[in-house]
């Protein structure tokens, strides 16, 4: 009995040192050996025994605790990467390397450049269409960037043709009005006079238009009424000439008559007489100069 309880008090001892419940076994106390605590590196250490060295050591630098650990790094890591491995794309280092090739082919770029769909709607010429493909596929751009150019060049160049649209016709107006005020009431015989000159001459209306932008509709007009002065049917003068313009002058033409007639003592000499014919004449003239 003493015997027991001796063991006993051991078993007790070592009871509150252990986390080991020791056993009776036929009726005496069994204490075993308590294998050492595992501890977290020894615990590491048997989760990847089982793998290569290489793998078994990236592991063990990168702190990996256990399988667990290394599920959530890799879940992580694609919701950083927010794509599938198919979609990545692995940049070339040299900015010259064939591997770029392949890499604009899966952002868009037409195998040919005959692919890219541009010209047909927007009406551009096939001159510019060839032109553009080819610069577009150097440039190595996708249909759709190419496209986009494509559109946008086109809807630049309407806006600039419609501003030069508008910028001609607000010229030609201005120049309209300063030859109505030039020509004063000869201004629509004026205007006959320059069209009857380019029918003598047979130019057509593409070349008048040519003629029109380089020199401006003024000078045009002016240029082929003084040509049709000389081509038509005589010299502009009074009512009497018979001359198909019912006498009308330009102001500064009226005012070179009446110089004229005032220089002239037989017409002077008829006026002074109360010619009517010469009275008619002066004041017509007048008329043509200065105005009503």
């Amino acid at each position: 009995m003493e015997s027991l309880r001796k063991q006993g008090e051991i078993m007790s001892q070592d009871q509150s040192n252990s986390n080991v419940t020791p056993e009776i076994v036929n009726g005496a106390v069994n204490n075993p050996i308590q294998a050492p605590p595992k501890t977290p590196d020894s615990y590491q250490s048997s989760w990847t025994a089982s793998l290569p060295d290489d793998i078994r050591g990236y592991a063990e630098l990168k702190g990996f605790k256990d399988v667990s650990s290394v599920v959530e790094a890799y879940r992580n890591f694609e919701k950083i990467r927010g794509v599938p491995q198919e979609r990545l794309l692995t940049l070339p280092e040299k900015a010259d390397a064939p591997e770029w090739g392949s890499i604009y082919e899966r952002l868009g770029k037409p195998a040919k450049k005959e692919d890219y769909k541009i010209g047909g709607k927007t009406g551009q010429d096939t001159e510019f269409s060839n032109w553009a493909k080819e610069v577009f596929h150097g440039a190595n751009l996708s249909t759709k960037q190419a496209e986009t150019i494509s559109a946008k060049w086109e809807e630049f160049g309407a806006a600039m043709n419609e501003k030069q649209t508008q910028a001609f016709n607000q010229k030609m107006e201005q120049e309209v009005l300063s030859l109505k005020k030039e020509w004063g009431q000869a201004y629509d015989q004026q205007v006959q006079s320059a069209k009857q000159a380019v029918s003598a001459f047979g130019i057509d209306e593409q070349t008048v238009d040519k003629l029109e932008s380089v020199l401006g509709h003024q000078k045009l007009m002016k240029m082929f009424s003084e040509i049709g002065s000389k081509v038509g049917e005589g010299e502009f003068i009074t009512g009497k000439s018979g001359n198909g313009f019912n006498g009308v002058m330009t102001p500064a033409a009226a005012k070179e008559k009446i110089k004229m007639l005032q220089a002239d003592k037989t017409w002077g000499a008829k006026y002074v007489a109360g010619d009517a014919d010469a009275r008619q004449e002066f004041a017509n003239l007048h008329k043509m100069a200065f105005g009503a």
